[in-house]
């Protein structure tokens, strides 16, 4: 092979080797630019963390929610939600510009009568009333009256002990004189409601 002919291929040869480096980084340059892509579209769900369908539907009154949900909902003691627990633990959504659910009132009630029953005569030291109402008030956000039977030395104006009926917000009735019936009692528990200026925002209880 003559000179010219060796100094030609050694030029080929240089020019194949730049050619082949030359495709090799752009075909880096490509792949950085991809990964670049791929790690910027992948930081978007990181940065943001919500979807429509991620999304968790805030409460609203019937709704059952965890402890958890009910513990936020009584944090925040300016808005109208209230988280009521009932007996299987669970805890159900209230609007306290409503009045309670059924289900809701019913559950005070069996308490009140719980209460009252386990209290017997003692029930005026007990402070039946100021407890249940004390709970509708924190776990509802209303007030309350409950009727209940009240135990006394004289019943009737007599010498005989026994109990009557009265709407009490705590150990003392808010009328005078003795009921003797729960129609007689609710009827004068709402009429005590009713006088009130924020009547919409009360309950009437009954311990049976």
């Amino acid at each position: 092979m003559t000179t010219r002919r060796r100094n030609w291929a050694i030029i080929f040869t240089l020019l194949g080797v730049i050619a082949l480096a030359l495709a090799i980084v752009g075909t880096l340059t490509v792949i950085n630019s991809m990964n670049g892509t791929l790690r910027v579209e992948d930081d978007k769900p990181a940065a943001t963390q919500v979807t429509a369908a991620a999304e968790k539907p805030a409460p609203k009154p019937g709704d059952t929610v965890d402890q958890k949900t009910a513990s936020e909902i009584r944090r925040n003691v300016d808005g109208n939600l209230r988280a009521y627990q009932m007996p299987d633990g669970t805890f159900v959504v209230l609007d306290r510009t409503q009045p309670l659910p059924a289900a809701v009132k019913s559950d005070l009630e069996a308490k009140a009568t719980a209460a009252r029953i386990a209290a017997g005569q003692d029930f005026k030291t007990a402070d039946v009333p100021g407890k249940i109402l004390g709970d509708l008030s924190y776990q509802a956000g209303r007030r309350g009256i409950l009727c209940v039977q009240l135990w006394s030395g004289t019943v009737d104006g007599t010498d005989q002990p026994g109990f009557f009926w009265a709407p009490a917000l705590s150990r003392q009735s808010v009328v005078q004189g003795q009921l003797h019936s729960e129609a007689e009692c609710v009827a004068a528990a709402q009429a005590y409601v009713a006088s009130q200026p924020d009547a919409a925002d009360w309950e009437v209880l009954v311990a049976h």
